[in-house]
């Protein structure tokens, strides 16, 4: 009984999630047009892709449309989507990442997981692991030591040149540069900050794959300078004495 009355309430709270308490007849039709055509954009997209961009085409018009005549509901509907979509893709990278180790996991155990011999991992390998002891395709021995061992490794490396870089042109921002330079350092910081790590592991690896290699500044401590240079002046900002000195340039 409890569970009827739950799905009876499934399609109430769900025009009421998309359409709000407020809507109007015509709203309905033009999200259930909306959602139509994207579901059909991605079935289209999946199984004749020849196809997808007409699709797409209706969809978005079919958004415009909606947009300029009921603009809070096309609204609500874009965010479910974008949020759906998130959660959705999400989920299928990690379904997916599972399904492709389970494999590995059935056919070694946790013997992936195990340091295959004892000295390794206090010895000068640990630092730049290449002993086929643990790693040797070829002969069938593996292991995830060495990928988790070089991750921590590069992490370290990488905080080490970020943090002072970062903290450093913080400061610059903050307390040196002019208002004028302020202007037109901080959008470029805040601009790199968001631009993500794979495209400047992309450029560094086409472009400046040479240089990397003989000057150890790889993209994970270029993106991260950004990141933390824009935090550090933000809490460099919202300090106190910062405020203070604000306001007392202002009434000058």
């Amino acid at each position: 009984m409890v569970q009827r009355e739950m799905l009876e309430r499934v399609p109430a709270t769900a025009r009421k999630t998309i359409l709000g308490d407020d809507s109007e007849d015509g709203s309905l039709l033009v999200v259930a047009i909306a959602g139509l055509t994207l579901v059909a954009t991605i079935l289209t997209f999946l199984f004749t892709p020849a196809y997808a961009l007409p699709m797409l085409a209706v969809f978005v018009a079919v958004t415009a449309v909606g947009w300029v005549t009921y603009q809070a509901e096309i609204a609500r509907l874009l965010t479910l989507v974008a949020t759906v979509s998130t959660v959705l893709t999400v989920g299928f990278i990690t379904a997916f990442l599972f399904s492709s180790a389970f494999p590995a996991f059935v056919e070694h155990g946790l013997g992936l997981l195990i340091i295959p011999e004892g000295q390794w991992f206090f010895g000068l390998d640990a630092v730049l692991p290449v002993d086929e002891s643990y790693w040797n395709p070829s002969n069938d021995v593996y292991s995830l030591l060495p990928m988790m061992w070089a991750t921590v490794i590069v992490t370290v490396i990488a905080i080490a040149v970020a943090g002072p870089l970062g903290l450093f042109g913080a400061l610059f921002i903050s307390e040196v540069a002019s208002d004028r330079m302020r202007e037109f350092i901080k959008p470029g910081v805040e601009i790199l900050a968001g631009i993500p790590s794979i495209v400047y592991g992309f450029i560094g690896f086409q472009v400046l794959n040479g240089f990397i290699q003989t000057s150890f500044l790889d993209e994970e401590r270029a993106s991260l300078s950004p990141v933390s240079s824009s935090a550090s002046w933000r809490c460099r900002r919202s300090s106190p004495s910062a405020r203070t000195r604000c306001r007392a340039s202002r009434r000058r």
